[in-house]
């Protein structure tokens, strides 16, 4: 019952951190390696440990990030959350545009560039 407990709390912690944190399938998967424990249980453990340590990032990660982002690049986030609201399929398809966009690199060349 303590290996549940253990990966439900690690789950929550490692979810609520904001950067520099391992995922938490990996913490799962070192349980389930490690002490050979029902692997259903885990994952159901950690997964609620997940939801909850997510929820609990959202409602504090806002008063952080006044206190380190530049008060106008928070207003531009915040329209772009207040924009997209109503529209899912909105927020959706600008979401994958400008993950397509700033993810486009110069075609393959077989040739690096240094070497020209």
């Amino acid at each position: 019952m303590e290996l549940y407990f253990a990966a439900f709390a690690a789950a929550l912690l490692v979810d609520t951190i904001p950067v520099f944190a391992p995922p938490a399938w990996t913490i799962l998967a070192f349980i389930i390696v490690k002490w050979n424990p029902n692997p259903w249980a885990i994952i159901g453990a950690g997964a609620i440990g997940s939801v909850i340590g997510r929820y609990i990032l959202t409602l504090y990660m806002p008063r952080l990030s006044a206190r380190i982002f530049r008060r106008w690049e928070n207003d531009n986030l915040s329209f772009w959350e207040k924009d997209s609201a109503g529209d899912s399929g909105r927020r959706t398809r600008l979401s994958c545009s400008m993950r397509f966009h700033h993810s486009r690199q110069r075609p393959f060349s077989p040739r690096p560039a240094w070497r020209k």
